[in-house]
């Protein structure tokens, strides 16, 4: 029988963004930011910025959001609260960057916007996907990990850490069909919580 751990996620995204409306739900807030913060750094560190930098200034976009995210409304128009938070951490980006080039007086306006975007608008919209992906695989393998029986533990932490299907095998008394199986099984389900994840995110109706 599965297990429920403690940690388990149970507020949907789009449901934590509706109750960030209030910036008095200080747990909603954490929630966030247990949620959202390494997403927010990864893109800056991809960005270009060293940790120490990529850190503080994600205080800076979660400051935004405190304000911004009173009058955000999902609507498919806008892009969703993906859109969202991406021209929110790569506006913070370039107006750190200007200031960079403020204090330097050595760099233009338009290599300032050329790091602020990772060269292009499209660009920066890659570098913010690519750790979009990350990010809701993190969450998913979370989210099984909080559920999921022992077994299934063993296989998907092996898995994650490379060991061959015939060493996974010896080691759980399993035939290497039987753990292919399982293997199959695990991404099914991480499939299934990451497409559900994407449709929480993206409610348009709450």
């Amino acid at each position: 029988m599965p297990k429920i751990r403690s940690g388990q996620t149970t507020l949907t995204s789009a449901t934590l963004v509706g109750r960030l409306r209030n910036v008095d739900d200080e747990l909603a807030w954490r929630e966030f930011d247990r949620r959202y913060r390494g997403l927010i750094v990864g893109f800056l560190r991809s960005s270009g910025l060293q940790l120490s930098d990529a850190e503080d200034l994600a205080q800076t976009v979660v400051s935004k959001l405190v304000s911004g995210l009173r009058s955000f409304a999902y609507t498919r128009e806008n892009g969703g609260f993906r859109a969202y938070l991406f021209r929110c951490s790569r506006n913070t980006l370039h107006d750190y960057f200007l200031r960079q080039a403020h204090s330097a007086r050595s760099v233009s306006l338009r290599e300032v916007h050329d790091e602020a975007s990772g060269g292009t608008s499209d660009a920066a919209w890659d570098l913010f996907e690519r750790e979009w992906v990350d990010h809701h695989y993190r969450i998913a393998v979370r989210r099984f990990r909080d559920s999921a029986s022992d077994r299934a533990l063993d296989i998907l932490e092996a898995t994650l850490a490379g060991r061959s299907t015939r060493s996974i095998a010896e080691e759980l008394g399993m035939t290497e069909p039987a753990v292919h199986k399982a293997q199959q099984r695990i991404r099914d389900e991480l499939r299934g919580l990451i497409a559900e994840q994407l449709r929480d995110e993206e409610d348009p109706g709450v």
